[in-house]
């Protein structure tokens, strides 16, 4: 029996490394989810268009093994249940679900959305099955035509109905897949509405330790922006939108959001590209962000790594806010380690002061 699972896992991997690997050599962002649901979707595809974030964003189900073949090989044989297609006929991302054959090494796709839609008794009656011609080939050369298809969604699915439903399916904490969705649902359709902004930074402080953390902080830093984020017309959120929103960030985060901002930045610092860059930009913004973040670094109450990214922060924030700024940061750093002699990071708190007396200042990006 562990054989048997073992190969099942090994088929399924195949599948979702296939559909990856097509998705990324097409520059579009390919995330896989592990959520342990049953009932619900193995990936998120994100499209880009002319190497330009559209932030117009799919649920894809992946199926991979012979016995989604049919015995001649014409067709691919996307094979359910009743409680996956009431599932996907109500998602609030558009639907697409990919097939893939470790024999042959070639895959199909079907838009189970459209299929649902066109054929509403099957999600009550069934079969629960959908039947794809092996003609509507998934791959690197012809994803152009499955983007296409997809990205003619934005305009149906920027409509008040899905709102109400990305906003219902947000509120949901204990919905991680669904709470995903809604997130997802409202920056890909409905980032223009200062509404959407309105529930997402008023309900940002719920979601501490919760697993979409991260996920929300990659969305809330496309408010103030930073400079690694490629705007363009398919991705660019509305001016008066942006500064609407920039006020309610800097009105309603104080020390609890920016500890949540700090505590997910995680290994990799404040490098370009990290989670650490996105949760940077919203720290930016945040009214009295100085004097929270040296709050913030002194506190011994707080998790060492949260108060050493704070004190990162105050040197970065000081360098560019005093003409004069190496006494300032060499004192952070020295009452740093006096408070904390036990630290992890003194080896590193000596190299930073080193460079900032030689250098005058140490660089982030």
């Amino acid at each position: 029996m562990t054989t048997k699972r073992s190969q099942s896992k090994a088929t399924a991997r195949a599948g979702i490394n296939y559909v990856r690997g097509v998705v990324e050599s097409s520059n579009c962002i390919f995330q896989e989810i592990d959520l342990d649901n049953d009932v619900g979707n193995d990936a998120y595809i994100e499209f880009t268009l002319d190497e330009n974030a559209t932030g117009c964003c799919i649920a894809v189900q992946i199926k991979s093994g012979t016995s989604y073949v049919s015995s001649d090989r014409t067709r691919f044989v996307l094979r359910s249940d009743q409680d996956h297609f009431k599932y996907w006929s109500n998602h609030l991302l558009p639907v697409a679900a990919v097939i893939f054959d470790p024999v042959a090494e070639r895959a199909g796709w079907i838009d189970v959305t459209k299929f649902l839609n066109e054929h509403p008794k099957r999600v009550t009656d069934g079969p629960f099955s959908i039947s794809i011609p092996a003609a509507k080939e998934f791959s690197a050369t012809q994803f152009g035509e499955f983007r296409d298809h997809f990205l003619s969604y934005r305009t149906e699915y920027r409509q008040g109905a899905n709102f109400g439903l990305a906003l219902e399916k947000f509120s949901n904490l204990d919905d991680v897949e669904g709470c995903h969705d809604g997130i997802r649902s409202l920056f890909s359709f409905h980032r223009q509405r200062l509404a959407s902004w309105y529930f997402l930074i008023s309900c940002f402080r719920y979601f501490r330790g919760h697993p979409l953390l991260k996920s929300l902080i990659g969305v809330l830093c496309h408010v103030p922006g930073y400079p690694d984020i490629f705007w363009s017309e398919r991705n660019i959120i509305e001016q008066y939108t942006r500064n609407a929103a920039t006020v309610l960030i800097r009105e309603r985060f104080g020390k609890e959001e920016v500890i949540m901002l700090l505590k997910a930045v995680g290994e990799e610092g404040f490098q370009r590209g990290s989670i650490g860059q996105a949760a940077h930009a919203i720290i930016d913004v945040v009214k009295d962000r100085n004097q929270i973040l040296e709050s913030v670094a002194f506190d011994a109450d707080i998790s060492e790594d949260a108060r050493f990214q704070a004190l990162l922060l105050l040197i970065y924030y000081t360098q560019h806010t005093q003409d004069d700024s190496v006494l300032p940061c060499l004192r952070y750093i020295a009452d740093y380690a006096a408070k904390f002699p036990n630290g992890s990071n003194q080896e590193i708190l000596i190299e930073i002061s080193e460079i900032i007396r030689e250098f005058g200042a140490i660089g982030f990006y």
